[in-house]
């Protein structure tokens, strides 16, 4: 995900890269912004950078990776619908990382529940 993530923000920050790849400004008709500025930092930032660093705490095996992997698994899928609908088409692409986000939120929840963790900042005394 995070290096799927990376390379697709190049392509969005590199001037001329995603019209290399067929994608026009056009396709951001029905977008808030008229550029891939904004959506190339939000992968570089939230998705690239945000499972390189839940990585790292699962090698480190951190239970806070489990609650960082949900939320990151959420955003992916929340991502996915939001760029369908503002570019008014679903690919293959679009598909494929919505089910990699699934099977992100859905084994980090399996993870969760199965080892009981508890959730951080919570009332629950320990």
């Amino acid at each position: 995900m995070t290096v799927g993530a990376f390379f697709c923000s190049l392509a969005a920050l590199i001037p001329g890269a995603a019209e290399s790849m067929g994608l026009t400004a056009e396709a951001l008709k029905n977008a808030p912004f008229q550029t891939f500025l904004i959506p190339g930092l939000f992968l570089l930032l939230i998705l690239s950078s945000g499972n390189l660093v839940n990585g790292l705490l699962y090698i480190k095996k951190q239970t806070s990776a489990v609650f960082l992997a949900v939320l990151l698994g959420g955003i992916l899928m929340l991502w996915i619908i939001i760029q369908c609908l503002m570019l008014w088409s679903v690919t293959p692409l679009h598909v494929i990382f919505f089910i990699v986000g699934a099977i992100q939120f859905s084994s980090a929840l399996y993870l969760f529940f199965t080892l009981k963790y508890k959730l951080p900042f919570s009332a629950q005394q320990n």
